[in-house]
């Protein structure tokens, strides 16, 4: 692979699956206007990934903050052996300021609610109107 950089993705999240990222800023989430998300939709999948930030330093069984819900539908393949092209996905986000998550950082996490399963490739945010 001369010279090719190479993917690296979260393969296969299933019903509950969460994948979690460490540390985002407060004020970065303040002017947040929508989340966005490249994912592949595999063996039928249909169904949401929810985006959520916790508090730096709450536990885990306190309350995440949803930020946005990303519906996910899958091109209807139920196979193992056909791999479906990434797709972009998004939807508004919700405003968090810093008074209400009571943190200067918080960690983000995207948590897949379905049926089939979901690649995630990348995610991202933007801001302004």
């Amino acid at each position: 692979m001369s010279g090719s950089a190479v993917r690296q993705y979260i393969a296969n999240m299933t019903d509950g699956a969460t994948c979690g990222f460490t540390y985002v800023s407060t004020a970065c989430l303040e002017e947040l206007r929508r989340v966005s998300v490249r994912a592949r939709a595999r063996r039928g999948a249909v169904g949401e990934l929810v985006v959520s930030v916790q508090a730096r330093g709450q536990g885990r069984e306190s309350q995440r903050a949803v930020l946005a819900r990303i519906p996910v539908k899958g091109n209807g393949a139920r196979d193992f052996f056909t791999i479906p092209q990434w797709m972009a996905y998004e939807a508004p986000a919700r405003t968090l300021g810093r008074k209400e998550i009571g943190a200067d950082e918080v960690a983000l996490y995207v948590t897949y609610e379905g049926m089939g399963a979901v690649d995630l490739l990348d995610i991202c945010g933007s801001c302004g109107e």
